[in-house]
């Protein structure tokens, strides 16, 4: 299969150029940089904390998206084509937008992406800047159901986490508010990969973004509403909703996934959800590729009510609508 036609070698810099060079009124990169691997939101907003986001390694439109919008990252930094954003991207990535408040940086529980950012934070500490780190672990079936939480990898709940803390922090809230606050929304986010064999006629739960097998399968029914409900039910018993939350869900597109099976399936869930636990905010996207399989991701937040604020605009990126 192909997946891109650029030199593999140089996609994510050549990304970061093109997106520049074209939307030149929403982004920029950092002059001069070694790697030019980030993307940074404009104007520059360095009065605040700002959020650098590391998107994993090169697989728009997910990395472009978190800094397209005023309502989400200042600057998203990727990797390679299959490598975690480099320690030295993030680190100049702070030193050019210089924010004295600090950074949360948020990124996903994969060991590259954990060394690189805890790594960044030490260069940026050297400069004097301020910094917290966010490890997005929201993939509820990465890892046995008995492990601790602490070792689950991350998927794409983190878009929820990046959203409530990108409006807080343009409402001037600290560096400590704001790692305290969204430590506790990681909590009560929780994900896992839907797919289907059409060999076997399976519904799968929890195949992994590297080809992992999946861990839980269906032979009951083939179909996008089964698939719906028991994601749904697997989410929901993972998370426990309070009665003080409100259901959140998303529902990531991989390019293999037809566009119009994704808002059938997403509707699928809200229509189940109604007699359980209604779904309140409902998106439908396509944030990554980086499964070649047919199926969805899944991420459901349960959202504490004051924090719903931050959560009730619906914002325009360069692909998607969150």
């Amino acid at each position: 299969m192909i997946t891109n036609l650029c030199n593999s070698d140089t996609i994510s810099s050549d990304f970061t150029e093109a997106m520049a060079a074209i939307h030149p009124d929403r982004v920029c990169t950092v002059p001069g940089s070694f790697n030019n691997r980030a993307l940074l939101r404009v104007p520059i907003e360095n009065d605040r904390v700002n959020l650098i986001v590391s998107a994993g390694g090169a697989g728009a439109p997910f990395p472009d998206s978190m800094v397209t919008c005023q309502s989400m990252a200042d600057a998203s930094v990727v990797g390679g084509l299959h490598a975690a954003p480099s320690a030295y991207d993030i680190y100049e990535a702070a030193k050019y937008i210089d924010a004295k408040p600090g950074y949360l940086l948020i990124y996903n529980n994969f060991m590259g992406d954990c060394l690189n950012n805890d790594m960044a934070r030490e260069l940026m500490e050297i400069e004097g800047l301020k910094s917290s780190l966010i490890t997005y672990n929201d993939d509820c079936l990465s890892v046995d159901p008995s492990a601790p939480r602490e070792e689950r990898t991350g998927l794409l709940g983190q878009h929820f986490g990046i959203r409530i803390a990108g409006l807080m922090a343009r409402e001037g809230a600290d560096l400590c508010t704001l790692t305290d606050v969204i430590g506790r929304v990681r909590t009560r986010t929780a994900s896992l990969n839907v797919s289907f064999d059409t060999e076997k006629n399976l519904v799968e739960l929890g195949r992994g973004i590297s080809g992992e097998p999946a861990r839980i399968t269906f032979d009951e029914e083939f179909s996008l509403e089964f698939a719906a409900a028991k994601a749904y039910d697997h989410l929901l018993k993972d998370l426990s909703p309070k009665e003080d939350e409100v259901l959140c869900v998303l529902v990531n597109r991989p390019f293999v996934t037809n566009y119009e099976d994704t808002y059938i399936f997403a509707h699928a869930m809200m229509k189940h959800a109604e007699g359980i636990v209604p779904i309140r905010r409902m998106t439908p996207g396509h944030f990554g590729r980086h499964y070649y399989y047919y199926g969805f991701g899944v991420s459901m937040l349960c959202c504490p009510k004051d924090l719903m604020k931050y959560l009730a605009e619906k914002y325009n990126t360069t692909s998607y609508i969150f």
